[in-house]
């Protein structure tokens, strides 16, 4: 019997015409708003050389129907429920600057303070889950958890101070090659105490064993210097010091100031 040859099946990603289906660009393919506003001009009936929404379709990877809607005058879904917003755009905007302002002088904007401020603007409560919606409205902030830190630090990082130290770092550098520019920093750890866990072997019945340890918490500090050229200085650990000689001190034989 002769054999029957394949017959030649339609590819389930394409279309007859060749074209691939909007509800797959709508899923592979990402479009902006620039996308939008580009395939509404290229297909607006005031371009001489305008196109069908099919081929900006192809071009913009926007999908036609969306392309059709926006020039029957539809507005995009982030603007449909501006109305319906307790804040307006811009007071959205200013409310956002306020918040990173805020944030680089050490005193963040937490969530309860902000429901304030925007009932404060708009006389409104806002729901349980709005801060969420506003900082997907606005990339450049973002909810993060914050730690303690130095009052005194937060005060001196000023405009004032930094321009000063950067003028004043300008003009000592000025006759100091970059190989004999280093930067030192400091980080100490504990050396005994704190947390220790070990796996040991105990009694069935014993449910939380105990390991003694040292409860003096010394401390010890590890110093780093490095250049802009990538050399570095072998780290130096600085322990406690058991006892301190004045007469060493007064000596001076380092020549240390």
């Amino acid at each position: 019997m002769p054999r029957k040859l394949p017959t030649k099946k339609s590819s389930p990603s394409t279309c007859r015409s060749g074209r691939t289906p909007a509800h797959k660009t709508r899923q592979e393919a990402s479009y902006t708003e620039k996308d939008v506003e580009r395939a509404i001009e290229a297909c607006h009936p005031s371009n001489p050389s305008r196109i069908s929404p099919e081929a900006a379709e192809m071009i913009f990877h926007v999908p036609a129907s969306t392309i059709r809607q926006r020039m029957r005058g539809r507005t995009a879904s982030k603007d449909a429920h501006v109305k319906q917003q307790h804040l307006t755009p811009a007071q959205e905007r200013i409310l956002a600057m306020y918040c990173r302002r805020w944030g680089w002088r050490a005193e963040p904007v937490d969530v309860d303070e902000l429901r304030a401020l925007v009932k404060r603007i708009c006389n409104a409560d806002v729901g349980v889950n709005w801060h969420l919606s506003f900082a997907k409205r606005h990339k450049d902030i973002k909810f993060r958890w914050a730690k303690r830190g130095e009052a005194k630090r937060a005060s001196g990082l000023n405009q004032y101070n930094v321009d000063s130290f950067y003028k004043e770092l300008k003009v000592a550098l000025e006759d100091v090659e970059v190989e004999n520019i280093w930067n030192c920093d400091e980080k100490g750890f504990q050396a005994n105490g704190g947390v220790l866990r070990r796996r040991v072997i105990c009694a069935s019945e014993q449910k939380e064993p105990k390991i003694m340890g040292d409860e003096s918490r010394k401390m010890v500090t590890i110093l780093e210097c490095v250049n802009p050229k990538g050399d570095s200085v072998s780290p130096l650990l600085i322990h406690e010091g058991a006892e301190k000689d004045g007469d060493w001190v007064r000596r001076n034989p380092c020549g240390a100031q």
